[in-house]
């Protein structure tokens, strides 16, 4: 027994160690203090028992630019305080009135910021049809949540007004910075709404 003892502390131990690999975010298993695969814990990836779906806020809507030129615009609202998604990917189908066909897909890709609302915006595109509603559905592959504890920018956005309404309307708008901290990659929505809260435009 004490000879077994020795060869297993003499040979085992060192072969134990040199074999052992350190808990990582990315070796595919469940170690160190994840609360999942590569996931939770320590790991810069939220698990998805972690994450509260993203919210819809209404239907997606098509809206007419122009003569057979349309745009898609989709509201939604993160929930997750301290969670993003880079590059979540989505599948816009295009209907016609009372087809179950769909006229045409748009595919892309969007930046989920956390704890706030987002806006996914495809177009303009033309349709020898006329669209009348849309569906959205998510590449659920794509929604990696990862931990974001980063303070949101302080921007302000003041000064919305119109300047004309005829033939179309123009909204100017100014941002401002009121920090010394730079900001970079802003990416900016405008939605029109009428008095009855419908979105009737966008850009």
């Amino acid at each position: 027994s004490i000879l077994v003892l020795v060869v297993v502390a003499l040979i085992g131990v060192p072969i134990f160690f040199l074999l052992r690999t350190k808990p990582t975010c990315s070796n595919g298993m469940m170690d160190g203090d994840e609360t999942g695969v590569d996931c939770g814990g320590s790991c810069q990836r939220l698990c998805q028992m972690e994450s509260l779906p993203l919210v819809i806020k209404g239907d997606p809507r098509v809206l007419l630019v122009a003569t057979s030129t349309y745009e898609v615009v989709a509201l939604f609202e993160n929930p997750n305080t301290n969670g993003k998604i880079l590059r979540a990917g989505y599948t816009i189908n295009i209907y016609g009135e009372g087809n179950q066909v769909p006229l045409g897909s748009i595919e892309g890709k969007v930046y989920v910021p956390k704890g706030s609302n987002f806006v996914v915006f495809e177009g303009p595109f033309t349709s020898d049809s006329v669209p009348v509603r849309a569906t959205l559905e998510w590449d659920q592959t794509s929604l990696v949540w990862q931990k974001d504890a980063t303070p949101v920018p302080e921007l302000v956005v003041g000064q919305t007004a119109f300047s004309r309404l005829e033939p179309t309307p123009r909204l100017e708008s100014f941002v401002r910075n009121p920090t010394l901290e730079g900001v970079q990659n802003i990416d900016l929505t405008a939605l029109l709404f009428d008095a009855g809260g419908n979105l009737v435009a966008a850009s």
